[in-house]
């Protein structure tokens, strides 16, 4: 149990020593970032405990209609923010087919802190004009080698 005023984590060792019990940390097979997050309690949540350290869990997107520009939708995603040793990424494209991703219509208009999670943040995006056709969103973090 950790008290904190919204500060982020040092890096993914310190999230890990918060975590996991001392004979747990040392064990990558249960507390290494590719190890299922379920595998301190033994289960199998399908989700690694690095999209748990950055997501807080398996990464998702929720999404709506937004109420002031009618064409336009917003999109939600949860991420860890203030720590150094991961690079988040959200990107867009309106084809598939072609390597074209990219920030082209999305427009981060609030973030929100959560504060029994050290440096996770709820963010808002817009997407605009996202009636005009096909428009496809993706969400990923990559850790960085120490």
């Amino acid at each position: 149990f950790q008290i904190t005023d919204g500060g982020g984590y040092d890096d993914y060792a310190h999230w890990r020593r918060t975590h996991f019990r001392p004979e747990q940390i040392e064990d990558d097979s249960v507390s290494g970032p590719n190890a299922d997050a379920g595998a301190a309690v033994g289960e199998t949540r399908g989700y690694t405990n690095f999209e748990r350290y950055t997501f807080s869990g398996p990464p998702t997107i929720g999404m709506e209609p937004d109420a002031v520009e009618p064409k336009d939708l917003l999109i939600f995603l949860t991420l860890r923010t203030d720590i150094g040793d991961y690079n988040v990424a959200t990107e867009t494209t309106t084809d598939l087919r072609a390597d074209t991703w990219g920030q082209g219509g999305l427009q981060l208009i609030d973030t929100e802190r959560v504060f029994h999670d050290p440096g996770l943040e709820r963010r808002t995006y817009r997407i605009t004009h996202a009636d005009d056709g096909p428009f496809f969103i993706r969400a990923s973090a990559t850790l960085i080698a120490p």
